[in-house]
């Protein structure tokens, strides 16, 4: 099964419209846009266990964020009639639980995209797409640099995520484009929780 250009254009525009929640401690952490949550061993959810999740904000709207490693068996991009020109084929990832049926795109932009209302400024040139037109932009011309699409998104209501970092289920990392746009995912919990466990000692 492959997703198709004209299903992908469902987004999550309505992300954007999540109620103001503002999780103070968290905004600090966010400051610089996004930053990567990695799962501890003790989180046993049976959507979150061993992920890394990329996590951002809109203004001081809640946080928001998609999961790095879970591939699924789908693919995003394959030509169709009348875009016979078009080869390229993404994989899938499952970014979360909520609106799964919806893609997000993560990708890597310029200044252009800049003033773009349906993205979100991820820092360091990348931005995630989450409204109408960001699939007809990333493919109707040349591809991006870097671009990893995933399928549904994760969202925490008021105080979630600080109750749930508070209490060790998180440790925090900052943005790394090459962590996010990482496609061999086996290993990427394992390197990272690693990692920020040595920046917590």
């Amino acid at each position: 099964m492959r997703y198709g250009f004209s299903w992908a254009i469902r987004y999550v525009a309505a992300a954007l419209a999540l109620s103001l929640a503002g999780v103070p401690a968290l905004a600090q952490q966010l400051d610089s846009h996004a930053l990567l949550l990695v799962a501890t061993p003790q989180l046993r959810d049976p959507i979150f266990a061993e992920s890394v999740v990329l996590v951002t904000r809109h203004g001081r709207s809640r946080p928001m964020g998609v999961i790095l490693n879970k591939p699924s068996a789908y693919r995003f991009g394959a030509a169709e009639p009348g875009r016979e020109g078009r080869r390229d084929s993404y994989a899938v990832f499952l970014g979360g639980p909520v609106m799964p049926q919806s893609l997000v795109f993560v990708f890597r932009g310029d200044e252009r995209n800049l003033g773009r209302r349906d993205l979100l400024n991820l820092g360091d040139g990348y931005f995630m797409g989450m409204g109408p037109g960001v699939g007809d932009s990333l493919l109707g011309g040349a591809p991006p640099a870097a671009l990893k699409v995933f399928a549904g998104l994760s969202s925490w209501g008021q105080g979630q995520l600080e109750a749930e970092i508070s209490r060790g289920d998180w440790l925090l990392l900052p943005f790394d484009p090459a962590a996010v746009m990482q496609i061999d995912t086996g290993k990427l919990w394992q390197e990272l929780l690693a990692r920020a466990s040595e920046r917590r000692t």
